[in-house]
């Protein structure tokens, strides 16, 4: 998926895509790392292509997200930081937004213990992702 040249034109490549959409928001919900890693690494490049599929699994992927993040909040990891830039990617590529409830359990819990840590460039960017 990373080493394709991915064509926003190419309509049949674009439909072909589109079905993985959903089998890649069933892999966020995994108990195993490795296949929750493997699914946002996956998902990043098809949020970038604004797939029809993303408007209608774009709450689920994002609630996975949220979880995901969670469940990784004091672990200083690759998988936090891939799963904040494919949050940062979907809420500024999609009209997806953050509900109250969310955005409080965000604020609170892991922009926070993420700047506290170290003020990196992917929690700066997720910030700005959702004041927009």
């Amino acid at each position: 998926m990373k080493n394709l040249k991915l064509n926003k034109e190419d309509e049949d490549l674009l439909s072909m895509l589109d079905s993985f959409v959903s089998l890649l928001c069933k892999c966020l919900s995994s108990k195993y790392e490795s296949i929750t890693s493997a699914g946002i690494r996956c998902l990043s490049p098809l949020v970038r292509l604004h797939l029809p599929s993303l408007e209608s699994q774009g709450d689920k992927i994002k609630t996975s997200l949220l979880a995901i993040a969670q469940d990784l909040v004091n672990a200083n990891t690759q998988s936090m930081e891939s799963c904040i830039k494919l949050l940062t990617l979907l809420l500024r590529s999609t009209n997806i937004s953050l509900s109250a409830d969310q955005l409080q359990m965000f604020i609170q819990v892991l922009l926070f213990v993420d700047l506290e840590k170290n003020a990196s460039f992917v929690a700066l960017s997720l910030l700005k992702a959702v004041v927009h």
